[in-house]
């Protein structure tokens, strides 16, 4: 505690510790306590006043910046995981998403490519950016040797620039690190069916599915899988399964429906390829497929 302070009424020094001034019974400040620091800077009323002004301005615009930049709010609208054994994000980014981790109805021709194994014309734009990306994971595997996620993304971008047995390859590699991983399985499945190894490709599309029982594209790509390879008692239960899992899609009722035809089990066909034009009355192939509806009637008991 100070010795002395002054009264700020008449300017007497009285000792600390009293209350009141003793000559004109005004209120004493307490000796131990600091003065605002306006005071200590000895600064203006003005001064007071223009440091207030500049600050609100400065908290202000600090105010606009952070909403500006505030994260938009996603849409309310729900977003299905399609992966429950989905990796962590690495470093290097990914391309084009998978077929086994798309949720969403895939169109007929998607499924048919993804179960075949074919790749689409590449622009020249589009091939230089794979080309940067394959130079992207292979460095990134020489520092990561038995990272699956970089062999798997290494793959599919081998398997985009049409070169599935050097896809084949990551493709293993990364199912034997991982194996619970049903994208790996699909990716292997897709290579393998582009090399002609169709028992293969089978078995790897129904661990896929087996991993990831209620993922509609991993389900109906299957049913086709086993659709291409003649096994079409096989793929009837995929199909109604794909069905079940994606009711508003056409597409499967139709490839059901060819399945079912060619086990002699005409009138279900018929029924499904009508369920398929009830869906979808402007379908390309509409007009062919109610011809083929005619004939295929007629010709049942």
């Amino acid at each position: 505690m100070g010795e002395f302070v002054v009264c700020p009424a008449c300017g007497t020094r009285i000792k600390a510790g009293r209350p009141y001034c003793l000559r004109c019974f005004a209120a004493l400040p307490d000796a131990d306590a600091r003065p605002p620091i306006w005071e200590s800077l000895g600064l203006s009323r003005g001064h007071q006043m223009t440091i207030a002004i500049v600050s609100s301005v400065i908290v202000l615009a600090l105010v606009g910046v952070i909403w500006s930049t505030w994260p938009a709010r996603p849409d309310d609208e729900a977003r299905p995981i399609a992966s429950q054994n989905r990796a962590p994000a690495r470093a290097a980014a990914r391309p084009a998403a998978d077929a086994p981790e798309r949720t969403d109805a895939a169109p007929a021709a998607d499924v048919e490519e993804i179960a075949a194994g074919r790749t689409r014309e590449l622009t020249a734009e589009a091939r230089a950016s794979l080309e940067a990306a394959r130079v992207s994971y292979e460095q990134a595997l020489t520092r990561a040797p038995d990272d699956p996620e970089v062999l798997n993304n290494l793959g599919r971008t081998l398997a985009q620039l049409n070169q599935p047995d050097e896809a084949l390859a990551r493709f293993e590699r990364a199912v034997a690190l991982a194996p619970n991983d049903a994208r790996y399985h699909a990716n292997l499945a897709r290579a393998a069916a582009a090399l002609g190894q169709a028992g293969r490709a089978t078995e790897q599309y129904r661990e896929a599915a087996r991993l990831l029982p209620e993922d509609y594209a991993t389900r109906y790509t299957l049913a086709v899988a086993l659709q291409r390879s003649g096994d079409h008692e096989a793929a009837l239960p995929e199909f109604e399964r794909a069905i079940a899992l994606a009711p508003a899609d056409a597409s499967p009722h139709r490839a059901y429906a060819v399945s079912l035809e060619q086990l002699g089990r005409g009138s279900d066909a018929v029924r499904e390829y009508r369920r398929y034009l009830e869906m979808r009355p402007s379908a390309p192939d509409a007009s062919k497929l109610r011809a083929h509806i005619e004939m295929l009637g007629a010709a049942q008991p």
